[in-house]
């Protein structure tokens, strides 16, 4: 194994890699696919930060029931809005 790492150390070829096994294609597929939980994530958290100010009822009534479907269907709405609000600048 040490070998191995000096030799990928030593030389730029394709068969040192540092990840044996696994190819670009598969290494960059799964970056996209972390990307897009990621921002996926990111979204979601910051509409429900959003939603806790400009609507906090609606989230502490959401949060203290158990109930997602409140809070998403509020996101919807708001991303339907947006979406419309942008369309109608173009």
């Amino acid at each position: 194994m040490k070998q191995y790492l000096l030799e990928a150390a030593a030389t730029s070829s394709m068969k040192a890699s540092i990840m044996p096994g696994r190819s670009r294609a598969t290494q960059w597929s799964a970056g996209l696919i972390a990307a897009a939980i990621g921002l996926t994530a990111s979204v979601l958290a910051s509409f429900s930060a959003w939603l806790l100010v400009t609507d906090p009822a609606t989230v502490s009534n959401a949060m203290s029931t158990g109930d997602a479907e409140v809070l998403l269907r509020v996101i919807g709405t708001a991303l339907i809005d947006i979406l419309r609000t942008l369309v109608g600048y173009l």
